[in-house]
């Protein structure tokens, strides 16, 4: 297993915008394009990463400045952790949440 930045792979933004929009989606949610701009556009110390077993991606999360405005001495924030779906169930989350903190 290993973990790639979108500042690394960002031809892997299109796909993690829909992963995310997919399982997130909310009537505050960006559309399809925003959300590939915004998540190319995070740099240090915010990143989004991609988890990979083998060639596969099998998941995300990002490390963001804050998420929660009434909370901003909580930073950085371990944000939009997602598995995708088929491949739930096998210790994806804890891998990914394990490479970021």
């Amino acid at each position: 297993m290993k973990v790639v930045t979108l500042t690394e792979h960002p031809h892997l933004a299109p796909a993690v915008a829909e992963w995310l929009l997919e399982e997130f989606r909310h009537a505050l949610s960006p559309p399809y394009d925003q959300q590939v701009e915004q998540l190319l556009a995070r740099r240090a110390p915010e990143e989004t990463f991609v988890l990979f077993d083998d060639d596969v991606p099998v998941g995300t999360a990002s490390l963001v400045a804050s998420d929660l405005p009434s909370r901003p001495d909580l930073t950085p924030w371990l944000a939009s952790v997602l598995v995708r779906p088929q491949f739930r169930g096998r210790g994806y989350s804890a891998v990914v949440s394990r490479e970021l903190v």
